[in-house]
């Protein structure tokens, strides 16, 4: 060996302490030079694997199904990136879930409500239910400098913020995107400059939701000052983002499908899947070229699920778990770590790759990769322990025009100096969403010095704060002219820090008028409330000969006759929670009647008003359409004073009361009404009134006139076609009820049976009955009918 001859060199020759030093020196670079190649090939051995999730809907329940496959097989991730649903679902493992939570949150969600911007009824105000029964037409454009507006998306996604605020309520202090339990990027679009934004950093709820909000059907979310939408319009499955991070193995789960063949097209939702699929297919293809050997492709078979088939999710979990269960070996050759001879020898694994292209050699396995309790536990070392709540010192408030602050702090109800409640913060979001004034309501933790507090972003709706409105209501009897009216109302909210409103409306048809209402809270919680209503009506009221039904001579028209009302009304009221109310008003109008057609029957002059009413309201009714749940009551007392213009005096007494319920498709819904006139009696525009579907159905509309009524009404229906667009159902009605000039009758001999038969469907506008209404003593009637009518409605002309 030459190193043998280093003892004939002079130099060492001469000085034996020289060459032991220099023994020492080689052994120990032999050693570091060692030491250095086994660390190193120990590195070459451990490659990082990344996670490349793919959006597509409901089809990404699909990735929950892959992972838990992953862990069954021993695959330790190390990066995740993900666009829409896969940054959804690759958020929550990212964030420490386990796949049985993230499951779990799954199979919860009830995804029609979730996409709905739609607040539950319950939850509105009370003084803002009362324009349901007038505006069918939920919808409220706005109408700002001279032309209409309307929101950037169908849905503004405040329900989806305030879930996922739930979700990583435990990482949502985590800015930087590298510290969570497992690396994430979420991958968006620019809606102004079209290109790629890869988040790696900010608040992870924001970036998720811009990362799944598509186009249209979503509004953009603005992050920085910039809109962004769905990842997928440009790349839909990150595969050179999760790489970028430092994979050097890539398993990328791919849930885009082939484009729709002509039969597949039948339906809207079919349709939009396919311009979805326009969207998503060329960039996917870039990016499985971008595939390397040693990577794995794993495409479950999704193609029966539609992207927006909600009730679908948890079959696409199986569908994703069955999928990567077919690669086992070749995820446990990952599990393993393959040797670099062999991640360069394979093909790129995948869906169609031959049995015979397995790879032949396998890495050690990784001892130092963190199992799934690991990940879960280091996720939450970055987080607020949701047993170890922050004590809120402050809240700031970012917002703009609507509410002033102390009326937003009234109605969130966040208490200082406690610890966070967030079921309580939760339910003041909503609270104040419900309100009808804002876009979008948010909130993030912060930390000033050493005090933690929140703050409120709130966003007010970029097509406001004015608004149009729209009613439309059909009662067509075919015995005589159409009963229909036709409402338009202009709406001004938050026209001061309370949250005053101003309303005009227009109303054309069976009822004329212009009216002008202004509804001011006084106090910053809304609780204590005035209204003034002014405005001019006409209505046109046909008087038959008898209120007898049985009398062949009933049906013959005594009068058609055009009553006019000018007045105002002033309300003094208090809210009760959302669900009630209590108030007093005064009411003066001045009243005239023209005769059309026949002679004015008598006691129908002197039709001035001077009325002092209290009333009680509750109405919990889930929706005003065919509601499934809830109840609605009305109760008044009603003085008519001259001292108060009148030209009479009398008291009216009323209750209305009215539930819904549900089983399953059934729906069922009961009403009652009694009205009495007390001393003397009401002029003809305060009487009560009665007939036409749902008030003894087989009668024309308004049949009968007088200063007492009874009713009782039970409805049930069945729902053929739940799930389309326009539902289908069918049902009927038994009544009893009748008016009385003389006294309120109670016995039976007394009062009219009906009934009804229907056929409908639910639109936009509301639902739509075609029905056979029949009466005793061989009364029939056929009705056309838009609305519902079988909710509450005025009793007397003009309330």
């Amino acid at each position: 060996m030459k190193r043998r001859k280093l003892a004939v060199y002079p130099c060492f020759s001469s000085s034996k302490p020289m060459l032991l030093l220099l023994l020492l020196a080689c052994c120990l670079l032999t050693t570091t030079f060692a030491f250095s190649a086994e660390q190193s090939k120990q590195t070459n051995l451990q490659p990082k694997i990344g996670l490349a999730l793919s959006g597509g809907g409901v089809k990404g329940g699909a990735h929950i199904g892959v992972l838990r496959a992953l862990e069954e097989q021993g695959v330790t991730i190390d990066y995740i990136a993900g666009t829409s649903i896969g940054a959804v679902i690759g958020g929550m493992y990212a964030a420490g879930l386990s796949v049985d939570e993230i499951e779990q949150i799954i199979a919860a969600i009830d995804w029609d409500d979730l996409l709905s911007d739609a607040t539950s009824r319950r939850d509105e105000p009370i003084l803002n239910k009362r324009g349901d029964y007038n505006y069918q037409l939920k919808a409220k454009p706005g109408f700002n400098k001279g032309g209409l507006q309307l929101p950037l998306g169908l849905s503004q996604g405040q329900k989806v913020t305030q879930l996922f605020r739930r979700i990583f309520r435990d990482v949502g202090q985590v800015k930087n995107f590298d510290e969570l339990a497992i690396p994430l990027r979420v991958v968006a679009t620019s809606l102004e400059t079209s290109e790629r934004k890869v988040f790696g950093s900010g608040d992870i709820v924001n970036s998720i939701k811009a990362s799944m909000s598509l186009p249209a059907f979503f509004a953009p979310v603005e992050i920085d000052g910039e809109y962004f939408v769905d990842g997928g319009v440009v790349a839909n499955l990150p595969i050179d983002v999760v790489r970028e991070m430092g994979a050097d193995i890539v398993i990328a789960v791919d849930i885009t499908d082939a484009l729709l063949t002509h039969e597949e097209i039948s339906s809207l939702l079919s349709v939009t899947e396919q311009l979805i699929n326009f969207m998503t297919q060329s960039n996917v293809a870039k990016q499985v070229a971008m595939l390397r050997a040693h990577d794995l492709l794993i495409k479950p078979e999704v193609k029966d699920i539609g992207v927006l088939d909600f009730g679908q999710s948890l079959k696409s979990i199986e569908r994703g778990y069955r999928a990567a269960t077919q690669y086992a070996s070749e995820l446990q050759a990952i599990a393993r770590h393959t040797t670099q001879a062999g991640m360069a020898d394979a093909e790129v694994i995948g869906p169609n790759r031959p049995a015979n292209n397995a790879p032949q050699e396998n890495y050690r396995a990784n001892t130092a990769s963190s199992s799934a309790t690991d990940r879960s536990s280091a996720g939450s070392k970055s987080s607020t322990s949701a047993e170890r709540q922050p004590i809120i010192r402050f809240v700031e408030i970012n917002n703009g025009k609507g509410l002033g602050k102390k009326a937003i702090l009234a109605r969130l109800k966040i208490p200082l100096n406690q610890p966070l409640d967030e079921e309580g913060l939760d339910k003041g979001i909503s609270r104040l969403y419900s309100s009808g004034l804002y876009q979008h309501v948010d909130y993030t933790l912060v930390q000033r010095g050493d005090d933690n507090g929140l703050h409120i972003d709130i966003t007010p709706k970029s097509w406001g704060p004015n608004y149009l409105q729209f009613g439309l209501q059909l009662q067509e009897d075919f015995s005589a002219d159409a009963n229909f009216n036709l409402s338009v109302a202009y709406l001004r909210t938050a026209i001061n820090p309370l949250g005053g409103q101003l309303r005009s409306q227009l109303d054309l048809g069976i009822r004329q008028g212009l009216s002008v209402e202004l509804q001011q809270p006084l106090l910053d919680s809304g609780a204590l409330f005035t209204r003034l209503e002014t405005g001019i009506k006409r209505t046109n009221i046909r008087l038959f000969a008898s209120n007898n039904v049985g009398d062949q001579s009933s049906d013959r028209a005594l009068a058609d006759l055009r009553v006019v009302e000018v007045g105002s009304q002033l309300t003094l009221g208090v809210q009760v929670g959302t669900a009630a109310e209590f108030d007093v008003a005064i009411r003066r109008t001045y009243g005239s009647v023209d005769v059309v057609v026949g002679e004015l029957p008598a006691n129908s002059d002197g039709l001035d008003i001077g009325e002092l009413s209290l009333n009680y309201r509750l109405d919990t009714l889930n929706t005003t359409n065919r509601p499934s749940s809830g109840a609605v009551i009305h109760a008044a007392l009603i003085q008519s004073e001259k001292g108060l213009g009148a030209e009479r005096n009398y008291q009216q007494g009323l209750l209305s009361a009215a539930g819904a319920f549900s089983l399953g498709s059934y729906r069922g819904y009961i009403y009652s009404l009694a009205g009495t006139t007390i001393e003397k009696t009401a002029p003809l525009q305060s009487q009560f009134k009665l007939g036409g579907l749902g008030r003894l159905s087989g009668l024309p509309v308004d049949r009968f006139y007088g200063q007492h009524v009874g009713l009782l009404s039970t409805n049930f229906s069945k729902t053929w076609r739940q799930s389309s667009a326009f539902p289908v159902f069918t049902g009927a009605s038994v009544e009893a009820g009748n008016v009385w000039n003389d006294s309120f009758r109670k016995s039976p001999n007394d009062w009219i049976i009906a009934g009804s038969v229907y056929a409908g469907f639910d639109t936009f506008v509301g639902p739509v009955y075609l029905a056979a209404g029949f009466a005793e003593n061989g009364n029939s009637t056929a009705y056309l009918y838009l609305g519902n009518p079988f909710v509450p409605r005025p009793v007397r002309p003009f309330d």
